[in-house]
């Protein structure tokens, strides 16, 4: 285990995410994900088998299987005080679709089976080697399966960046718990939308502002550069499923009035596309810069992606959006 990985391990022992906090509320984004992209999509989890890589404490995970009996999960994390946390939320819902085990992502995962579905949501980011990191995750899932991530946005991160430089600065290295009091010291102990949880609790606001503002490695990513990560990792096809900005999240498309079958706010670029001549000159661009102009507009502070081999989403018969917004990978 790299000197990297062995930081980042010993700050989730000291900091689970999210915290193991008692009375911590349900928390369902992982599975709402799900759901909108089997409405949208016509994808069925049913009977299939799905991987969350990091699960930390397993909350996410944990109301996901308990939403979705019919799906087997395991969830695989490198740190035992987080899957403690995760086996004993299971057991309290008595679930028996979801099992665990204490692998890192960086390491061989060939004891793990295939998968339908793979999942990596806000971790890869987190890896000293992402793109190894995604490698493996790749040769655990079937060749018509799925691979979805959340990776976080450079744009839209650079005053939760600013802010986290501040801190080091005075912290000097030094520990969590000095840090901890710089950030309330500072008053920068408010949230974006993804660590936008409550926080009346001491325990579990402390573990959000140790992700958010003193974590020891993280890499934020644009649509372009996450091209260049799915690059070469044995996918064939990407596209950005949906962003998350400061205070709301939005499903992702480049098309100008693009139809979309679910109710939820889009990317539509046409607020800017304010004349003829702008307008004409986006639709006359190629997907990877309409991509960057997006980035551009809404900043996004973090991606939902999904992945894919063969000619599974093709052949979806609600995944319009998504092809239309898919881009071809190199080997």
């Amino acid at each position: 285990m790299d000197t990297t990985t062995l930081q980042v391990k010993s700050m989730y022992e000291q900091y689970p995410y999210p915290s193991k906090a008692a009375g911590i509320p349900r928390l369902a984004e992982l599975y709402n994900l799900l759901q909108l992209f089997s409405r949208e999509s016509g994808f069925d989890f049913k009977g299939k088998r799905v991987l969350d890589a990091g699960t930390g404490t397993g909350h996410r995970l944990v109301e996901a299987a308990r939403s979705m009996p019919e799906t087997e999960f395991v969830a695989i994390d490198m740190t035992e005080a987080s899957l403690e946390t995760a086996r004993s939320l299971a057991s309290t819902h008595g679930l028996t679709n979801v099992t665990f085990r204490r692998i890192n992502i960086l390491e061989d995962l060939s004891s793990l089976e295939t998968f339908d579905v793979v999942m990596c949501m806000g971790v890869l980011h987190h890896l000293s080697n992402p793109k190894s990191g995604l490698q493996n995750l790749v040769r655990r899932l079937n060749p018509d399966g799925l691979l979805f991530l959340y990776l976080y946005g450079e744009l839209g991160g650079r005053e939760r960046m600013r802010r986290k430089t501040i801190v080091s600065l005075l912290n000097g290295g030094d520990s969590f718990e000095r840090g901890l009091q710089l950030i309330k010291d500072l008053q920068f102990d408010t949230f974006e939308y993804g660590w936008n949880l409550p926080i009346e609790d001491h325990q579990l606001r402390d573990g959000l502002l140790v992700d958010a503002y003193l974590h020891v490695n993280e890499k934020l990513y644009t649509s372009e550069s996450i091209t260049e990560l799915m690059n070469g990792s044995g996918l064939q096809q990407s596209a950005l499923y949906g962003i998350t900005t400061g205070k709301c999240g939005y499903l992702y498309d480049t098309a100008v009035n693009g139809p979309c079958s679910l109710k939820i706010p889009k990317t539509d670029p046409s607020p800017w596309l304010n004349t003829a001549l702008v307008k004409e000159s986006y639709e006359r661009l190629p997907l990877a810069a309409k991509m960057q102009l997006v980035d551009l507009w809404f900043e996004p502070n973090g991606y939902t992606v999904v992945s894919w081999k063969n000619n599974l989403v093709d052949s979806l018969p609600g995944a319009q959006r998504l092809m239309r917004n898919a881009v071809q990978l190199s080997e």
